[in-house]
This record gives structure tokens, C-alpha cells and sequence, in this order.
């Protein structure tokens, strides 16, 4: 009933601080305007992770905020400091990295936080114990999977659903186990997400999302998630195992690791924005906005529930960290596949119409990124330039 009751608790505190925010948000700072790599339609306020952080935290006081959950709320909230300041001013990147670094310590060190062992890895029987190189690993996987929570807000409802799915699944294993230290605060974070994505997912009546996650909220929601796949999945008797971690965060990671390596083979610095991630693959092959979403949601599902049974029924670590490296494998060469096609196609394009563009991502036919406008029906000189 606590569980129920809490969930209920935090759809209502988020969509009443959404809904409080909306109106302040230019004062704030916190306002979206559209520019040459944004074609939404009008300012959107980004106060969905804000207003997420404060309906988490009444909901902890509901349940009670144990030591531990108050280095979580620490922690969590430097990062969507960090993140709301980044939305109004934009912050260097290395001034970025380096308080993620801190966020990820402070985790780390009070919290306990730690990834101690990441299990069988490669033979069986053997675990593999990180001793001195735990807290730095934790470190590295944690700033890692927060940057690409942040990467994955790309579309509207996007990086919500994606991370409602794998809290969701988070959850019910919480409740299997009878374990109420992460049942009562996983069931607040799927309660808040549910309330933010009422605003940010796409509806058959509404074409478009009336608030966005912010930095605030991508920086927020990735150490949430870094904490409870961590804290659940080490221990004496964790619930989660060690490499079902991988399948909890799939999406986030083959995309993520795909665009970085592109990215530093071509000299570019791996923070540096671009549209060629995982979503933009399903635009260009004529997906909707809509679609596009549940598509990468149903991905994210088959990974989540992969990694729940897998735990259930005890399947060895060296078989399933097998498993992801295998369709990992799968999932790059259909990357690049994909990506040699629109080129030719860029260059065909190019060869018959005289045209020059300055980019691959200049290859557009899909959706506006933010807005409900169909760039196909539009002619090239009308639509915002994307860059």
C-alpha cells in the first residue's frame, strides 16, 4: 500500500510543480529557444527535471530519508544544479565534467555507493573483484551513463520513456526480493517520470511536448539510475546481477559508445553535439516522432526484460556479458551500415541537383527534432536550417 500510495504521490507533486514552474520558467533562465540545431516552435520551459528533483524529495519525506538516500539527494541535486545552470548559461565542458566527477564521489565515498565486483565475468566461477580501481571505476561508470542520459534527450518523451522503463523494471525486482529500501524510492522515481511525461510525450491530442527535461533533469535522473543499478546489483545478496546492469542501460550505452568513438576517430571532442545519434537513423528512415520513441522504448524494454530474467533465473555472467558484446557487435555494423547509405545517397543527392551541403546532417527529410512540422512538406528555403 506505501508503494502505491507513494507512486500516486509522486505523479501529483510533479505535475503540480510543473505545473507551478511553467509560468516562472523565463524568470528562471529556463527557457528552450529554438536556434540552427533546435527547430522546436517557440520558447519551451525546461523545468521538467527541476520539478521531478522536488517531487522526489517530498516523496522521501514521506517515506523517511535515511543517511543513505540523503547522500543520494546531495549528490543527485549538485547534478541538477549543475544542470540548470548549464541550461541558462551554458557551463565549459570541462567545468561540467569536473562536477560530475565531484557528484559522482560524493556517491561514491558517503553513500558507499561502490561497484565492488562486476561478477563472472569471464570464466565462470571466478568473480572479479575491483579492489583499489572500485572507486575510480565507479567514478568513470557513473559520469559516463549521466552524459549519456543527457545525450539521449533528444526527442520528445525520449529520454523519459527510456529511463521509466528500466526504474520500472528496477522496481519489480525491488518488490520481488521484498526489498523495501529501493522498492518505496523506485516506485517515487516512476511516479515522477510518469507525471513529467503527461507534458513532454506526444498524444493523439497533443502534436507536441509543452515542457522539456533540461539538463537539470538528464544530469538528475542518470546518477539515480547509476545508483540504484549499482547499490542493487553489489552486496552480499543483490538483487540485480553485476552484468545484468549492461542490459538495464542498453539503448544508452550502444549509442552512446558509438557516437564517442566516431566522434574522437574524427578528432572531435566527444561532448561535441551532433544529429547522428540512434534516433536520427529511425527520422531519416521516415519514422515519426511518436514512432521513433516507441520504437527505442520497445529496445529498451527487450533489454530491461532480458536482464530481469536473466537475474531471476541465474544465468551465468560470462553467457549474458557474452550475450551484450555480441549484439553490441550486431548493433555497430548496422550503425554503419546505415550510415554508408545515407552518404551514397548524400552524394547521388548532390551529383544530380549541383547542390553542396556542409554536412551529412544537412540530409534531413524527417520531422523537426522539437516541433510537429513535417520538413517534407516544407520547402527547403522555408524550414530552419539545421546544423
Amino acid at each position: 500500500m506505501n508503494a502505491i500510495f507513494t507512486f500516486l504521490m509522486a505523479i501529483g507533486s510533479t505535475v503540480l510543480c510543473i505545473t507551478l514552474l511553467r509560468p516562472i520558467s523565463g524568470q528562471l533562465g529556463l527557457l528552450d529557444h529554438p536556434d540552427a540545431r533546435k527547430d522546436h516552435a517557440g520558447a519551451i520551459p525546461l523545468i521538467g527535471g527541476i520539478a521531478i528533483l522536488i517531487a522526489f524529495v517530498i516523496c522521501l519525506l514521506f517515506v523517511g530519508i535515511t543517511p543513505k538516500l540523503a547522500v543520494l539527494v546531495i549528490s543527485g541535486g549538485l547534478l541538477a544544479l549543475v544542470g540548470a545552470i548549464d541550461d541558462a548559461r551554458d557551463l565549459k565542458p570541462t567545468i561540467r565534467l569536473a562536477l560530475h566527477i565531484l557528484a559522482a564521489l560524493i556517491m561514491s565515498v558517503f553513500g558507499g555507493v561502490v561497484v565492488q565486483t562486476v561478477g563472472e565475468l569471464f570464466i565462470p566461477g571466478v568473480e572479479l573483484n575491483l579492489g583499489f580501481f572500485a572507486i575510480p571505476f565507479t567514478v568513470f561508470a557513473v559520469v559516463a551513463l549521466v552524459n549519456a542520459t543527457n545525450m539521449s534527450d533528444g526527442l520528445d518523451g525520449l529520454c523519459g520513456l527510456q529511463l521509466l522503463i528500466p526504474f520500472a523494471g528496477l522496481a519489480v525486482l525491488s518488490g520481488f526480493a521484498e526489498n523495501q529500501e529501493h522498492l518505496l524510492p523506485l516506485m517515487a522515481v516512476c511516479g515522477c517520470l510518469l507525471g513529467f511525461l503527461f507534458f513532454n510525450l506526444r498524444t493523439p491530442w497533443r502534436d507536441r511536448a509543452n515542457v522539456f527535461l533540461g539538463d537539470a533533469g538528464s544530469n538528475f535522473l542518470g546518477i539515480l539510475l547509476a545508483w540504484f543499478l549499482i547499490d542493487m546489483s553489489q552486496g552480499e545478496n543483490p538483487v540485480l546481477q553485476p552484468v545484468a546492469v549492461l542490459w538495464f542501460a542498453l539503448l544508452l550505452i550502444y549509442d552512446t559508445v558509438e557516437v564517442v568513438a566516431r566522434r574522437l576517430l574524427r578528432g572531435q571532442s566527444p561532448f561535441a553535439a551532433d544529429r547522428e545519434h540512434l534516433h536520427h537513423v529511425f527520422l531519416m528512415a521516415r519514422f515519426s516522432v511518436s514512432e521513433t520513441v516507441l520504437t527505442m522504448g520497445g529496445i529498451a524494454l527487450v533489454g530491461v526484460l532480458v536482464g530481469m530474467s536473466t537475474t531471476l533465473v541465474r544465468i551465468p555472467d560470462s553467457v549474458l556479458f557474452g550475450a551484450f558484446i555480441l549484439f553490441g557487435l550486431l548493433f555497430l555494423r548496422w550503425i554503419l551500415h546505415t550510415w554508408s547509405v545515407m552518404r551514397f545517397l548524400y552524394r547521388s543527392i548532390c551529383r544530380r541537383t549541383g547542390e553542396r551541403r556542409k554536412m551529412q546532417s544537412d540530409f534531413w527529410d524527417g520531422e523537426d527534432r522539437r516541433s510537429g512540422t513535417d520538413r517534407r512538406s516544407i520547402p527547403r528555403e522555408a524550414g530552419n536550417r539545421r546544423s
